[in-house]
């Protein structure tokens, strides 16, 4: 038999066949959410699209910013995104004329792109429907739903570990993660080129003992979860084989920790667009984006773009119940969530415990084969995991969907490591 049709016989085993569409790449036409521009790049109307940070910008500018400069165009500060970036995020002195501040920059023609710094978040299915102390493992209805333990039995069989490999990192950038939970602190990631504690960025990356990832929000060395989120999400993918709680679906992988969103749920595309850059310039082979907004920052387009080289990009579809084809006169909810919808990510919707039935909740594909789409089902009713302090949670959303395709994704990646036979894309 051959590797490649051993490649779809395990996509087949690991991925209830529910797929919405085919895999597009982008036929150059104008998405909804996203910044309006020129043939140039640069920016045409300073209207909004959707939520945005108050009181702050997202620049593209090939120089470097002076004191001087930030004085002359009135400025509070401006703080490039991560090292080496061409953006930057400068802070606006009225957070009440952000429209018209944004306007008048793209009116000075000094920088190639102007853009508001547009908000997401996980959704509401951060409620939790039970919170206990041990579920067993017969609670995880997914695991056999997509034919997890299958693909376990796959791998043992080919003389691999059923649970994939620990060179496989995930990225899960979203709220932190609870690295000292027991069922996942012996699956976190961490830096092996970083001296933890000493105050020096040991490995010259542009982070000051980054050992577990990187806290985008805070700015500092600890990526905790302050909301419980990411903690739950990072369950799913890569929660330990144990004689305690839960078990992941690619539970030998590890999982890098990126804090880009608040104790609220809600991330700063800004934020975003630093932890997708840590995550593919320090070595993830997959990035789980649990979340999203109706409204994209090119700034994130262009860090995803650039991931998409050597990272398989994996998002929520959203909890709006909406149809993501904006021209739909028949749909009560019309709704585009980005960065799902966008062509070189997989966007994941959710269905019930057996794969049954389309989640009400969950956004939905509406025409296949066009430049907004989400690819794929996994289930996302009641799906339990890690929680922090030591605990357990059911959730429901799509953000619980993605990270089963995460862990299928790292799993294949841990199958068929060879990147250069094997791409990401």
């Amino acid at each position: 038999m051959s590797k490649k049709l051993s490649l779809l016989i395990l996509v087949i085993a690991f991925v209830l066949s529910l797929t919405a569409c085919a895999f597009t790449t982008s036929n150059g036409a104008q998405q909804n959410g996203t910044s309006e521009q020129t043939q140039n790049g640069n920016q045409t109307a300073g209207k909004p699209v959707g939520e945005y940070r108050p009181g702050f910008a997202l620049v593209k500018y090939e120089g470097s910013f002076t004191d001087e400069m930030v004085n002359e165009l009135g400025l509070k500060s401006a703080t490039q995104l991560f090292e080496g970036s061409k953006w930057y995020s400068l802070e606006l002195n009225n957070a009440q004329s952000t429209e018209e501040s944004i306007q008048s920059l793209i009116e000075l023609g000094y920088f190639d792109m102007v853009d508001y710094d547009y908000v997401m978040s996980t959704g509401s299915e951060t409620s939790s429907v039970d919170v206990s102390s041990n579920p067993s493992y017969e609670k995880e209805k997914h695991h056999h739903t997509h034919k997890i333990p299958e693909g376990w039995a796959e791998f043992k069989k080919n003389g691999k570990h059923p649970g994939g490999s620990s060179d496989v990192v995930v990225a899960v950038i979203d709220t932190g993660v609870d690295y000292n939970h027991l069922d996942l602190r012996n699956n976190i990631w961490t830096n092996p080129a970083e001296i933890p504690d000493n105050g020096i960025d040991d490995d010259c990356n542009g982070y000051i003992d980054d050992v577990y990832g990187w806290d985008c929000v805070g700015n500092d060395k600890d990526p905790m979860d302050d909301n419980g989120h990411g903690t739950h999400v990072a369950g799913i993918i890569a929660a330990e084989n144990n004689t305690i709680g839960v078990v992941g679906v690619a539970y030998n992988s590890k999982i890098m920790v990126l804090k880009a969103g608040n104790s609220s749920g809600y991330f700063n595309n800004s934020d975003i667009a630093e932890a997708i850059q840590y995550a593919y310039m320090n070595g993830a082979s997959v990035i789980n984006m649990s979340f999203g907004g109706s409204s994209i920052s090119i700034a994130v387009e262009e860090a995803l773009e650039n991931a998409y080289n050597t990272c398989i990009l994996v998002a929520a579809a959203g909890n709006d119940g909406a149809c993501n084809n904006l021209a739909c006169k028949i749909c009560e909810v019309v709704r585009v969530s980005y960065p799902a919808a966008l062509p070189y990510v997989i966007g994941v919707m959710s269905t019930n415990h057996d794969g049954s039935e389309v989640s009400t909740f969950s956004n939905y594909d509406h025409n296949p084969y066009n430049s907004v789409e989400y690819e794929v089902y996994a289930v996302g009713e009641a799906v339990p995991s890690c929680w922090p302090g030591n605990k357990y949670a059911d959730l429901n959303g799509t953000s619980m969907a993605a990270p089963t395709v995460s862990g299928i994704a790292a799993l294949l990646r841990a199958y068929y490591s060879d990147s250069e036979v094997y791409s990401t894309k």
